[in-house]
């Protein structure tokens, strides 16, 4: 794992995997974790091709 820039970089798959379900379960990382939710919510639109979404 290397920070960089303001960015982290994760070359191993499942730590990468690991870290993106934490971002997703601990509220108390505040807006990464508010981000990484609404991520999820334009994702899930964006396959049902929901052109209302809103947050």
């Amino acid at each position: 794992m290397g920070i960089y820039l303001n960015s982290v970089s994760i070359p191993n798959r499942e730590l990468l995997d690991k870290f993106s379900v934490m971002l997703r379960k601990i509220p108390s990382l505040g807006y990464v974790y508010r981000l990484a939710k609404a991520s999820d919510h334009m994702l899930q639109a964006t396959l049902e091709e929901d052109t209302e979404y809103s947050q």
